[in-house]
């Protein structure tokens, strides 16, 4: 009886089994052969579709209708599609046309409506593809559909087709996936808000005054990113939040604005009790670029957070010109060696240290004499990369030049670049400086 049900019991797995294989095969088998004949409608298609988009008077619509979810229809639908994607504005609507006349707009509506999941989010995909105006009621309604990527792709098709009356609705949604992550992608919400620019202004500002500080926090960062100088007046006023986060994005928005308006609004932020407002205040600050500001970025490098400290010698940095002779003093006067370390690298980061070793030999003294202090300063804080490759590559005044700066710093590193010279450099009257250098700079 053991036996007869041990080969009962291995016959059934060994049925199993068959079966599942014989499904596999047989799944692979019809795949293969759609995808035969997909491929097959793609050659036929295309140039189809292309020859009735070009010449309509010489080719009919007619050669292109297909049965709906035929591979002739997909055919079609993808050559459609892919042409939409290329067209330029006078062809569109020649494509969208037959969008309209061959019956897949109604099929994507329909689909939308009514279909499963993800022929749903397919639907919407294709509408906001094809900037199907008439749609728009249609994916409104489905920012209520309970799948989430129904919702999403409902709301890029609304920011595809840019209509107006779809912007109330969007911002809901916005509103909506800050506190629900799982269900909104709040990207795609913020890109398809992004996409009306200007006029989705309209319906963010009052937002501004949500009780909800995420809501403001989320409506002044989309405001940021507009690059639009219409809301320079709405960033400004966030500045004064009595939320750290909704400060901490409008000066960021304002930074990217570069809106000199705002630097005395911003420069208040700079002493701010949260590091990350004052990381973003003196960030917008380097950006906008005022040179009356360059004295109150300098505060921050000695900021007690290192990331504030990194920015502002970034801001400075960024400022070039206007910021070197604080930066220079930073070096030679400052006693922090992180805010010294921080100016050295961002001067070597800009390429400054490798316009100062050029100035060497500028006729003007008082530019000359300053780039030699500078580089000076920064031999003596360690920067001494740039020197070494200037030393080969520059010419022999300005080798010269660096064997005096090198000289005037002092150090067992600045020994060693001078020696190198003297032994190894072609010019006779930069072994000359070397040789005087090297004397100067051993110890007696």
């Amino acid at each position: 009886m053991t036996r007869l049900l041990l080969i009962s019991i291995i016959a059934l797995i060994v049925s199993i089994t068959f079966a599942i294989f014989l499904f596999a095969v047989l799944r692979r088998y019809f795949r293969k052969k759609a995808f035969s004949r997909l491929d097959k409608s793609r050659e036929r298609y295309g140039p189809l579709v292309d020859s009735v988009i070009e010449d309509p008077a010489t080719r009919s619509i007619e050669e292109l209708r297909a049965e709906d979810g035929s591979p002739d229809w997909t055919a079609v639908e993808e050559a459609l599609l892919k042409a939409m994607e290329k067209a330029r504005a006078q062809r569109y609507e020649k494509i969208y046309g037959l969008f309209e006349a061959l019956g897949y707009v109604d099929g994507y509506i329909e689909r939308l409506k009514n279909g499963k999941d993800w022929e749903r989010a397919v639907a919407a995909e294709r509408l906001g593809a094809i900037r199907c105006g008439r749609a728009v009621p249609h994916l409104i309604e489905a920012l209520k559909d309970s799948f989430r990527d129904v919702h999403n792709m409902a709301v890029y098709a609304l920011g595809l087709i840019g209509d107006d009356s779809a912007l109330p609705a969007i911002v809901e949604s916005f509103k909506h996936g800050i506190d629900d992550f799982e269900d909104v992608s709040l990207r795609i919400v913020k890109s398809a808000l992004l996409s009306f620019g200007e006029r989705s202004i309209k319906v963010l500002r009052p937002e501004l005054k949500n009780p909800r500080w995420r809501v403001r926090a989320a409506v002044v960062d989309v405001l940021g990113e507009l690059k639009d100088l219409a809301v320079v007046e709405d960033l400004m006023l966030a500045l004064k939040d009595p939320e750290p986060d909704i400060r901490a994005k409008a000066a960021k928005g304002l930074g990217t604005l570069a809106h000199p308006a705002a630097v005395k609004d911003i420069s208040a932020l700079v002493d701010d009790p949260y590091w990350v407002v004052r990381l973003h205040s003196v960030r917008a600050l380097g950006l906008i670029g005022a040179p009356e500001s360059v004295d109150v970025i300098k505060q921050k490098l000695l900021d007690s957070n290192w990331q504030v400290r990194r920015a502002a010698a970034e801001a400075l940095g960024r400022m070039e010109e206007d910021a070197l002779p604080v930066l220079a003093d930073v070096l030679m006067n400052n006693h922090d060696r992180y805010a010294r370390e921080q100016v050295v690298e961002e001067l070597e980061r800009i390429g400054m240290v490798k316009r100062l070793i050029g100035r060497l030999v500028e006729k003007r003294d008082e530019v000359r004499e300053d780039a030699e202090q500078t580089l000076c300063a920064l031999i003596i804080n360690g920067a001494l990369s740039p020197i070494i490759n200037a030393m080969e590559s520059e010419g022999p005044e300005i080798r010269r030049r660096i064997i005096e700066v090198l000289k005037r710093a002092g150090g067992e590193r600045a020994v060693d670049i001078v020696r190198d010279a003297l032994e190894k450099d072609p010019d006779p009257a930069v072994k000359q400086e070397a040789a005087t250098a090297l004397e100067a700079l051993q110890p007696r």
